[in-house]
């Protein structure tokens, strides 16, 4: 208690000094409630950013479709496989048949390289002479004991007659040719 009576109570210049270190102490403390509403309205908009962007991010874009349509993407997505799958198993298959016709046609072409034509169709020439005396109408018969010629058949197309012909030794080669000539019409 002596304190209390020590002190001097009624003093306005210790009141005053009291009054202005209250008032400093006020304004320090407004500046700080000041700053800390400021970081608070702050940390707020950040915060309130961060809620839209995860509501945005949590709600499916226009660009991504639904679960429904996605599913059908698949089974499309699935079919073009199979059929694509299917082509390419084709075109391999094609291809394989492809090859093995190619490969035999490589070897016809190389035993084709190796023949020479005129060995394959050497004929004997006096069947190739008959084959076309007969073909233009002279058929010619041969004795079955000698094998020699007795006569020839004349075949004529224009008149529609077939002329048998005894060889003569005697006569000459110019005078058959052009007898024979004469009967089959070709004057």
């Amino acid at each position: 208690m002596r304190e209390v009576l020590t002190m001097d109570l009624l003093n306005p210049e210790s009141d005053a000094t009291g009054l202005e270190q209250i008032d400093q102490l006020m304004k320090l403390r407004a500046n700080e409630r000041q700053k800390s509403r400021d970081n608070a309205k702050q940390s707020l908009r950040n915060l309130t950013r961060q809620l839209e962007n995860a509501r945005l991010a949590a709600n499916r874009p226009n660009t991504v479709p639904t679960p429904e349509e996605h599913q059908e993407n698949m089974f499309q997505q699935d079919n073009k496989k199979f059929q694509l799958a299917n082509s390419i198993t084709e075109l391999e298959q094609s291809l394989t048949k492809c090859e093995s016709t190619l490969n035999k046609l490589k070897e016809e072409w190389s035993e084709l390289q190796t023949i020479r034509p005129a060995d394959e169709h050497s004929m004997d020439q006096v069947v190739l002479r008959l084959k076309i005396l007969r073909d233009l109408g002279f058929e010619i018969v041969t004795d079955d004991h000698t094998g020699k010629v007795n006569k020839v058949l004349v075949r004529n197309d224009e008149s529609n007659d077939l002329n048998s012909v005894i060889l003569d030794k005697n006569a000459s080669a110019f005078f058959h040719s052009n007898y024979l000539w004469k009967l089959a019409g070709s004057e």
